[in-house]
């Protein structure tokens, strides 16, 4: 008659009982903190996917002056230009594009780019090909 009141139980070392339902228990326990655990990481994921904004890092090119007028410094641009060439932020590397576009960085930077000439060598044509005009 016990049978039937208390589901199949196994001993286990030690002499304890465990029954089939604190195996379900403990079966359902797992289950819910693999799914915490799943959210949890999408949630991070997402997040720094998103990324932070650029006032947030170190080389934000603004600094304020005496008279609290913002000046534009090309050293900290420089500086969050190369931080974003070997680091994922999407959204402050738009927000630095951006400032950069505004403060005319392109031709602050041409000449300094131009003194390095990084062009590429000139090709030099095969054997029997015939040169083509110059690009």
């Amino acid at each position: 008659m016990t049978a039937l009141i208390f589901p199949l139980q196994f001993v286990a070392a030690g002499g304890l009982v465990f029954s089939f339902e604190h195996a379900t228990v403990a079966g359902k326990m797992v289950l819910f903190f693999l799914a915490i655990g799943f959210l949890w990481g999408k949630y991070k994921e997402r997040r720094r996917k998103f990324g932070r904004n650029l006032e947030e890092y170190d080389f934000y090119p603004f600094t304020v002056t005496r008279e609290n007028f913002g000046e534009f410094s090309l050293k900290d641009f420089r500086l969050g230009m190369h931080y974003f060439l070997k680091n994922e932020d999407y959204t402050a590397a738009r927000q630095l594009i951006f400032i950069g576009e505004q403060s005319n960085v392109r031709a602050q930077l041409e000449p300094a780019l131009a003194a390095l000439d990084l062009r590429p060598p000139p090709s030099r044509p095969a054997a029997g090909e015939v040169p083509g005009p110059p690009v």
